[in-house]
């Protein structure tokens, strides 16, 4: 059974010592407890051994005896802390002065540094940390680099690293690397960071520790020293045990693996079941279970006896892949059968239903190649893809071994949404969704695909081509439209947002006069049921007539962002602000340093409204935020515009956002 120990040796007792230094001291240590042994990391935590108190060359020897740092097995987990006064001896070694070490006399009373580093180092454990927080000693890095060569040759190594906090010439003060690490818990537990692991790299520990460095100097204007990596070669890229992730909040996983791009994710299905926002009772399942009957029904009955291809399709905002998010999660057997939902699932209605495993595989293409996509589904259907990165037949191999997957059983059903946002949609379809359809036999793959169509009337056709597209296949089509008679489900979606809010004895009123204003699209009805819920009374028709509802999505986000701006956070930074997630490609843009670095580049006016990490805060905690989504990317939260139709206003349109929304 593997141990997880922080191991401290802090030397204290030292003779004429400055009033306040074993205080500065217990500051170290109160640090360290708080970030590696708080008991909300779980079982990450790490229990404490103290080496101390230590006097003696001696007592040094007999603590690293008595706690086994030598005998550390290999999947021991373990951190160690050094601190105490530190000198560099005119032969090059650094040692520990102890308390009754006489000056000038460390070859005999002092403690060799190396030697407590190497002691950990040579045991068989694969993930080390040690920080040695010492005058000189970086001094270190000289002699580890000669005394690692010492080690076995089959010495496996996971996450190894050893940290000093001064260079060989370099006196820190007894607070300041705890300052730092104090800073970099700070900055790690808040949202800003966004790591999504519950540990970090010895990378990303690095890096965090530089930036603080930097945020410290800018801040307080003090002159810190830079903790230096010492066995930097040694270190694998990969997360370590050693360093828990203050800020990782676990993910709730409602669905299986193959499903998870495209399924409802489990805070919006925990809004929908709170009776706050319109269950009239605890039978009545809510918007999510039993909106928009007539479209679930149909995609029940396509994967119950459909064969071929279903698009559903519609203009913009209009709930496409919020259909298609339903489907892919009410049809995951652990889903059905969580005892959260099953009271939600007894009570929708039965029709509406897809059968319970009916869908083997769901991806987003957003922003993806069709290679890219190939191997999601791969992934998604329990395999690895076979061809190499680079390889000219790579998208043709890639292809095969997909089509030889969905022919393990009967009716695998794979969905694709948001096909017209991928990399080359045109390309995904001819290259990937054609050959697909073009099998034939029992064995033959059903695909349900979410593409947008061309808005009803409206001047332009796009996205009719690759509609056209996809009708060329000679399999059997069935298309749903989202478009289509849809006031009396946005009234309804509406009414059931307003209802847990406040009552109100016109309510279906208020939700119907939005409908008429907004309808096709749900996405405006959404943006304004969430502007009124904010009120504290129930909207008058002046509340109603500043919605701007005829302007649509940009009428809405004008609103908003005028009323949320204040003279600390004018509306051109915040606008700034949106508009950076609009350019982001892939999932979104993480906040870290990169945010507000994309939205300064975007910014018409940075000198004046400057786009700062507390504009972002604010943005994320007024109603704008509920303009974006998140969603996770090379272990960040990244945040990107709630619909790819938003992104297009922000990135193409922002003029039309700044300015009185009362004058247009």
């Amino acid at each position: 059974m593997s141990a997880r120990r922080l191991f401290i040796l802090a030397v204290r007792d030292y003779p004429h010592q400055y009033d306040g230094f074993a205080e500065d001291v217990d500051h170290q240590l109160e640090v360290l407890r708080r970030w590696w042994c708080a008991p909300e990391l779980g079982e990450r935590a790490l229990d404490v051994e103290d080496l101390g108190p230590v006097h003696h060359r001696r007592d040094v020897e007999d603590a690293v005896h008595k706690t086994g740092l030598r005998e550390l097995a290999e999947h021991d987990v373990a951190v160690l802390y050094i601190t105490g006064h530190g000198v560099r001896s005119n032969s090059g070694r650094h040692y520990l002065a102890l308390p009754a070490t006489p000056p000038g006399e460390y070859l005999v009373h002092g403690y060799p540094t190396a030697d407590l580093v190497t002691a950990v180092l040579g045991s068989k454990a694969r993930h080390l940390l040690v920080i040695v927080n010492s005058c000189f000693s970086g001094q270190l890095e000289t002699e580890l680099s000669a005394l690692r060569k010492d080690l076995p040759p089959e010495r496996e190594l996971g996450s190894i690293e050893v940290f000093a906090t001064a260079d060989f010439d370099q006196m820190p003060r007894v607070r300041e690397f705890a300052d730092l690490l104090a800073e970099v818990h700070r900055y790690l537990a808040g949202d800003q960071a966004g790591y999504t692991e519950p540990w970090l790299s010895m990378d990303e520990f690095a890096m965090e520790l530089h930036q603080a460095h930097q945020r410290l100097g800018l801040r307080e204007h003090r002159r810190l020293l830079k903790p230096r990596r010492l066995l930097k070669p040694l270190t694998s890229p990969d997360h370590s045990p050693c360093l828990p992730n203050p800020g990782y909040q676990p993910v709730r996983h409602i669905v299986a693996p193959a499903l998870e791009q495209v399924a409802t994710d489990a805070d919006e299905l925990d809004y929908w079941l709170d009776r706050a926002t319109g269950r009239t009772a605890p039978t009545d399942p809510g918007w999510y279970f039993a909106g928009r009957t007539t479209l679930t029904t149909r995609i029940a009955d396509f994967l119950r006896t459909g064969r071929g291809l279903l698009l559903v399709t519609g203009a913009a905002g209009t709930g496409k892949s919020a259909i298609v998010a339903r489907t892919v999660t009410l049809s995951d057997p652990g889903f059905r059968g969580d005892p959260r939902y099953r009271a939600a699932l007894a009570d929708a209605p039965a029709h509406t239903l897809p059968p319970t495993g009916s869908v083997h595989a769901a991806v987003l293409a957003r922003n993806k190649t069709t290679d890219e996509i190939a191997e999601d589904l791969i992934h998604a259907l329990g395999d690895t893809p076979t061809a190499p990165p680079g390889s000219p037949t790579r998208t043709t191999d890639l292809r095969t071994q997909l089509a030889l997957l969905t022919e393990r059983g009967d009716n695998t059903t794979i969905v694709i949404d948001g096909l017209d946002e991928a990399a080359d949609p045109t390309r995904l379809v001819t290259d990937l969704v054609g050959p697909l359809l073009h099998r034939t036999g029992p064995t033959a793959p059903r695909l349900i695909i979410g593409v947008r169509s061309p808005t009803p009337h409206a001047d332009t056709d796009d996205g009719q081509e690759l509609l056209d597209l996809l009708h060329r296949f000679p399999v059997p089509i069935t298309e749903l439209r989202t478009d289509q008679d849809t006031v009396g489900d946005i009234t309804t979606y509406l009414a059931n947002l307003l209802a847990g809010r406040y009552p109100h004895p016109d309510l279906d009123d208020i939700a119907a006069h939005i409908a008429r204003a907004v309808a096709p699209s749900f996405l405006d009805a959404r943006f304004a049921g969430h502007h009124l819920r904010i009120l504290p009374t129930p909207p008058s028709p002046h509340d109603l007539a500043r919605l701007d509802l005829h302007h649509g999505t940009i009428g809405l986000l004008r609103r908003d962002l005028h009323d949320t701006a204040t003279p600390d956070h004018p509306a051109p930074a915040l606008l700034a602000a949106l508009r950076a997630t609009a350019f982001a490609l892939g999932a979104g843009v993480p906040w870290a340093n990169v945010w507000t670095a994309i939205a300064t580049a975007v910014h018409d006016n940075p000198a004046d409204n400057p786009v700062t990490d507390t504009t972002i805060n604010h943005l994320l905690h007024s109603r704008l935020a509920g303009y974006l989504t998140r969603d996770t990317a090379d272990d960040r939260t990244v945040y990107r515009p709630v619909h790819e139709t938003l992104a297009e206003t922000l990135r193409d349109h922002p003029e039309h956002l700044i300015g009185d929304p009362d004058a247009h």
